[in-house]
């Protein structure tokens, strides 16, 4: 029995007043997120001017990447709400191919940062497996974030096009649930590590849990994030409760990596004679920075006095060495 032709246009209008709803909600909070993003780039490369050029080109990646993904949705939103607006409603129920490349933009920012920590991981843990997993996840996920963004492009559209089917909703289910499978292991390992290798000094005690509270706060918001990508991607087909999830995930990704790198601002502040950070923290002293590598150990920090490079009986003694030799 053919559908009533009320019905079918009744049918679209609702979906391009959902779509248009999700979308602005999703664009406002990634907007408010990117904000953050600057804030902690401006931070970074303010407090650590001497890392690795391999960390900064890191940074400078994300920061293109998001800020390529926020002009793409901003660009697929005035498409939607200025140039479609009048026109027929089935124009606007068509994914535009700003917000197609936005998606693949978020799969690249989820697969550099999980990688970067998967890179931090593998210097500082001895199982080797762990690492590996980690990985391969982030290269699954990244895999198949791209055969949906194909789909897409080669399937457009909400009606009728490659979102909604039951192939697209399988792989992009796998994608948030990999995801989100990744991100959990990255935070149980990480907090499995600065646990067991902490100092255990009373001084580090209160900063030990304030960094475990963040790598958890960190790896559950961006794995939450990706479960209810999940359940409304696949839960609700053909609709667009999914977008604010969408628009919010990658910047989180973003704001984790850099969060990683600028708390190391905070060892410097609270870094004394009694306050021994050990191997715990080497999460966030990513290696070969120059600034961990001529910071003093605490143990040490006593044995140098302000006045000592100015003390020639503390200046060692070239006579005896070369006796000695």
């Amino acid at each position: 029995m053919p559908i009533p032709l009320e019905a079918n246009a009744s049918h679209i209008v609702s979906l391009v007043k959902q779509g248009f709803a999700t979308a602005f909600i999703g664009f406002s909070l990634s907007t408010a997120l990117y904000g953050v993003t600057i804030l902690q780039v401006y931070l970074y490369y303010r407090n650590f001017p001497a890392d690795r050029i391999l960390w900064k080109c890191v940074v400078a990646l994300l920061l293109t990447l998001d800020s390529l993904a926020s002009a793409f949705a901003a660009h697929a939103l005035y498409t939607d709400f200025v140039l479609n607006f009048g026109k027929s409603p089935v124009t606007d129920v068509v994914i535009p191919w700003s917000l197609s490349t936005e998606k693949l933009l978020v799969t690249l920012i989820t697969f550099v940062a999980q990688a970067f920590y998967a890179n931090a991981i593998w210097k500082v843990t001895v199982s080797k497996t762990i690492t590996f997993s980690i990985a391969f996840l982030a290269v699954v996920c990244l895999a198949l974030g791209i055969v949906t963004t194909v789909d897409i492009f080669t399937r457009t559209g909400l009606v009728g096009g490659a979102v909604g089917t039951p192939r697209f909703s399988i792989i992009s289910g796998f994608v948030q649930g990999l995801a989100a499978l990744d991100d959990l292991l990255i935070t149980v390992v990480m907090c499995f590590h600065i646990s067991h290798n902490s100092s255990g000094l009373p001084s580090t005690n209160k900063f030990v849990d304030t960094v475990i509270l963040y790598t958890v706060s960190r790896g559950i918001l961006t794995a939450m994030t990706q479960i209810l990508f999940l359940i409304t991607n696949v839960a609700f087909p053909g609709n667009t409760y999914y977008m604010p999830f969408h628009m919010c995930v990658g910047k989180l990704y973003v704001n984790g990596v850099l969060c990683t790198l600028n708390i190391r601002q905070s060892f410097r502040q609270k870094t004394e004679p009694q306050f021994d950070t050990g191997p715990a923290f080497s999460f966030f002293h990513p290696e070969g920075t120059e600034q961990s590598r001529s910071q003093p150990h605490p143990n040490n920090s006593v044995n140098s006095p302000t006045g000592s490079t100015n003390n020639p009986e503390n200046e060692p003694k070239p006579s005896n060495l070369k006796v000695q030799s």
